[in-house]
């Protein structure tokens, strides 16, 4: 199940609030692929499609196209602070790689 940490919540908020949008939506979305799987991203959406799965965490509107729903369910949105400050998208527990290290 997807899970967004109270820093990542906070800052939806206020990203949210700064650009009038309080009633966008959050979408989650396929960037490209790396080695153990798709990369994801984040974009403010007005509306969403009839397909999409939404999903609300503490007052903060998450949707997703239901084909991508099995790379959504197992990851934790945080904010990270700091020189490079931003969302990180990963993965809630070992990341499983891309299983050929020994052929590196």
């Amino acid at each position: 199940m997807l899970k967004v940490t109270t820093a990542a919540v906070d800052q939806f908020k206020a990203v949210l609030s700064q650009a009038n949008k309080e009633g966008a939506y959050i979408r989650i979305y396929i960037s490209g692929m790396g080695w153990s799987g798709p990369n994801l991203g984040l974009a403010l959406e007005e509306s969403f499609e009839e397909q999409d799965q939404r999903r609300e965490i503490d007052g903060v509107s998450f949707i997703y196209e239901e084909k991508i729903a099995p790379y959504v369910n197992d990851k934790i949105i945080d904010y990270i602070t700091g020189p490079q400050s931003g969302f990180q998208i990963k993965r809630d527990g070992p990341d499983p790689g891309c299983g050929s290290c020994s052929s590196c």
